[in-house]
């Protein structure tokens, strides 16, 4: 199993906990919660990773265009592929774009992982654990 399906399953970008998180972080950073169609662009802004077998490699890196391609045809007039393209700085920058209103809450929600979610490194040893 290569690197991108396994962060999906298992990892940092679990299909299920990664955009709950995301959401969460939404919340406390814009005071609003995300409507329905921005839902389902946060639970599919990183299918991308799914068959990637590095995520720093050109595929992982242009990983947003998945989810982007799946909302632009769900949601045709809402804006919601650049909301999920561009909430990867890579991406934005190389196209010359902001990075969108995702990328933020996107980060964010990683950091409000509990220590026992957060994904294992080398350091991970030496790291505090605040939970």
């Amino acid at each position: 199993m290569n690197t991108g399906t396994k962060s999906l399953l298992f990892g940092t970008h679990q299909f299920l906990l990664h955009p709950l998180f995301v959401i969460a972080a939404w919340r406390r950073l814009y005071g609003d919660w995300p409507d329905g169609p921005t839902l389902v662009a946060i639970f599919v802004h990183d299918w991308g990773y799914w068959g990637c077998e590095k995520m720093d490699d050109k595929k992982g890196e242009e990983h947003p265009i998945k989810g982007a391609k799946i909302v632009e045809r769900l949601f045709p007039d809402r804006g919601l592929g650049e909301l999920t393209r561009y909430h990867s700085r890579f991406l934005a920058r190389r196209e010359g774009a902001r990075v969108s209103r995702m990328c933020l809450p996107d980060n964010y929600g990683v950091a409000m992982y509990p220590c026992r979610l957060s994904t294992k490194t080398p350091l991970t040893p030496l790291l505090p654990c605040f939970a």
